[in-house]
């Protein structure tokens, strides 16, 4: 059994600090059931996450590599969404709000229908009225 060394890992990660954090980061993915990248022949995980380094199977991310991979991501979930639009709409959130022209419609029809309902209240008023005098008896 070949023993796995930090300078054996330092030819792929530079900097001491950075292997420590990127082998932890690996020994506690592989604890939470991650498959291992090389064959861990029955090893602790951490050594099994050196193993991993030092074949240059797992390494940090560069900034430009993680603003990929976040844009690509972006890109495949409004794809998604678009595809799964219930609406009929092509953008995120089209249809859900009523235009200024829409919502005048609406407060003009409100409006005429407030009117009619005032003045069906108001014939049926002047009809109750209307007959209480005629069925009054004059006095003697």
């Amino acid at each position: 059994m070949a023993r796995i060394t930090v300078e054996d890992c330092l030819q792929n990660e530079n900097n001491r600090f950075a292997l420590i954090l990127l082998a932890a980061r690996r020994a506690k993915q592989l604890l939470l059931g991650a498959d291992p990248l090389t064959d861990t022949r029955d090893n602790k995980a951490i050594v099994g996450a050196l193993r991993e380094i030092a074949d240059d199977k797992v390494r940090f991310m560069t900034a430009e590599e993680v603003a990929a991979e976040e844009e690509r991501e972006r890109i495949e979930l409004e794809q998604r969404i678009a595809a799964t639009s219930t609406n009929g709409t092509d953008t995120i959130g089209e249809g859900l709000f009523k235009t200024s022209e829409e919502l005048a419609q609406e407060a003009a029809a409100a409006k005429a229908l407030a009117a009619s309902e005032v003045s069906d209240d108001s014939a049926d008023s002047e009809d109750d009225s209307g007959s209480d005098e005629s069925e009054e008896t004059p006095v003697e």
